[in-house]
């Protein structure tokens, strides 16, 4: 799925439907108030950083988890 608003891209989130790399700033207000989590993105080869956003209360697909534990495996092993 491709979005090209922020606002739209974090109530999908949000909603549990997806997951997201955006720009921590872009969901500081999401993560300080506990509705959001982030999480750096293993093996970044770019200066700039990028997180993992998710919706941790929210029923999540299979796929969902293993994308979750391979992005885990990766920074483990930074």
């Amino acid at each position: 799925m491709e979005m090209d608003s922020l606002e739209a891209i974090k109530k999908a989130v949000l909603s549990g439907e997806s997951i997201s790399f955006i720009s921590r700033a872009a969901i500081m207000q999401e993560v300080e108030r506990g509705e959001l989590l982030s999480r750096p993105i293993p093996q970044n080869p770019y200066k700039r950083y990028m997180y993992v956003a998710f919706n941790e209360d929210r029923i999540r697909s299979t796929l969902f988890d293993r994308f979750r534990d391979y992005l885990r495996e990766g920074v483990r092993m930074l």
